[in-house]
């Protein structure tokens, strides 16, 4: 196996946001952090957004978007979208992570 340039030039933003939800909130929160990231799909820059569980607590999210430049990134922080999910608080047991890679190179595994 050997890593194969995915042919992007320049960093990319990964902004991972962890949220412990409480288990009876877990339905509602999927709905709605779905539906949040569906609009986040639509800001410009944006490469693509994904729900991830974190293992070994069921109830524990992570909502990962990728940005193209740190402008767009910022401006979707500023969203009213972003604003609904900090919102979304009242579903969690605890504040909400946040943390942002700049990512220079990315490769996938090739045969």
């Amino acid at each position: 196996m050997r890593l194969e340039s995915c042919g992007r030039r320049g960093s990319v933003l990964i902004g991972s946001l962890t949220c412990h939800v409480k288990p009876e909130h877990a339905t509602e929160f999927l709905d709605s952090a779905g539906t949040l990231l569906e609009r986040a799909r639509r800001f410009n820059g944006c490469l693509g957004c994904r729900i991830v569980t974190e293992h070994p607590d069921p109830h524990a999210y992570v909502l990962i978007t990728e940005w193209t430049d740190r402008p767009s990134f910022q401006q979707f922080i500023g969203s009213r979208e972003f604003h609904i999910l900090r919102g979304m608080q009242i579903l969690m047991h605890d504040a909400l992570s946040m943390v942002v890679d700049d990512v220079v190179t990315r490769a996938r595994l090739g045969e």
